[in-house]
């Protein structure tokens, strides 16, 4: 009698392989059933003979080493088949509470069960290779036929230890980036959490981000050349530097809606949440600040940069009013960026540092605890 994890992961995993594979598995059976029974002969032919070319296929794949590695492969090909999709199945949300069942039971009681589960999805495979059998034995093909279910009971074997192994094994290594491996054991302050996600999740965004970021600062500072002495030039910098990462402060909200939404039961104060987050953008905007210390001078980059950073918290409280609504964030940008061109323009850059750091404050207080969120 099957145990009851035998029944669950064969009705979750075979019996949903057969229903998504429907069409082609139809059509390579039905075909080839249809060959070997139902095939006519030109011109008049015995019934004996018409059995035996009936039967030429399964002779061949018996009788031609050459047939009988194409054979293999296709099996082989099934198999990889179907451990792609019950890996990728194991993976899903829904499925996730399997790691847990599967892995409390012994690995005899697991490999038992999934070689059924593995038995049942070759079940095609397993009724021609029995159908072979009878019809090599008729033939006197006796070590070519025991040899095909010794190869398909191997398949099997080797199926089970393989889903053994990706069920216990919670944490896949191999997904994770080569720089999350190597500060694995650092502590991780809750407020740092995006930072380790975009270098672990989001690496081409990131690069991408950066690479405009830094094309846009060698272009202005190249353009205006004649002008490096003018503190508008750097102001200028600051505020496209700041607009192209403006996709990693809506995905920083969008990652803190979504993984970290626990925290809103957090006694934290809000003060300390209001500048706590932005650990991140000092983390992220890292090669840029240098590269403003590296130009200009100590006070100068120092103020350059807490500028740039009100204008990051203004644009991030913003979103504590929006939500997830991409356009109207897009909207309140371009809305935000001729308005500070024109304040860079007219040298009034320092009277934006204390009304965004007043505004982006009350923005936040006011919406923290009721944000709009756009599913």
């Amino acid at each position: 009698m099957l145990s009851t994890q035998t029944k669950i992961l064969t009705k979750t995993f075979a019996s949903s392989f057969f229903k998504a594979h429907a069409g082609f598995l139809f059509f390579l059976f039905a075909t080839l059933i249809s060959y070997c029974f139902f095939i006519k002969t030109l011109g008049k032919v015995s019934p004996e003979e018409a059995t035996f070319f009936n039967l030429a296929i399964t002779l061949t794949i018996l009788s031609t080493p050459i047939m009988t590695v194409i054979f293999f492969l296709a099996c082989i090909i099934y198999t990889l088949k179907s451990w792609q999709y019950i890996t990728l199945q194991l993976q899903s949300v829904q499925n996730e509470f399997l790691y847990y069942s599967i892995a409390a039971a012994s690995k005899s009681a697991q490999l038992k069960s999934w070689f059924i589960v593995q038995l049942r999805i070759f079940l095609p495979i397993l009724i021609y290779a029995i159908y072979s059998v009878i019809v090599g034995i008729a033939y006197g093909y006796y070590l070519h036929s025991l040899f095909v279910i010794f190869f398909i009971i191997l398949l099997t074997a080797a199926s089970s230890w393989f889903y053994v192994h990706i069920t216990n094994k919670l944490n896949h290594i191999n997904n994770i980036s080569v720089l999350i491996k190597l500060v694995k054991n650092w502590r991780k302050p809750f407020f740092t959490l995006y930072t380790f996600y975009v270098f672990n999740q989001s690496k081409i965004v990131f690069l991408i981000t950066k690479i405009s970021s830094w094309l846009l600062i060698m272009g202005i500072f190249q353009v205006f050349s004649d002008l490096k002495n003018d503190i508008r030039v750097p102001f200028l910098i600051m505020l496209m530097v700041i607009i192209t990462h403006t996709v990693l402060i809506y995905n920083e909200y969008r990652f803190n809606t979504n993984y970290l939404s626990f925290s809103y039961n957090f006694p934290i104060p809000k003060t300390t949440l209001f500048f706590g987050f932005t650990i991140n953008y000092f983390l992220l905007l890292l090669p840029e600040i240098m590269w403003f210390f590296t130009h200009y001078s100590s006070l100068s980059a120092l103020g350059i940069t807490l500028w740039g950073f009100s204008l990051v918290m203004l644009l991030r409280s913003f979103l504590y009013r929006t939500g997830l609504k991409i356009k109207t964030f897009i909207k309140t940008i371009f809305i935000l960026f001729f308005f500070l061109h024109f304040v860079i323009m007219y040298q009034l850059v320092w009277t934006i540092l204390p009304i965004s750091l007043v505004l982006s404050y009350v923005t936040f207080s006011r919406n923290y605890y009721y944000k709009t969120i756009l599913e």
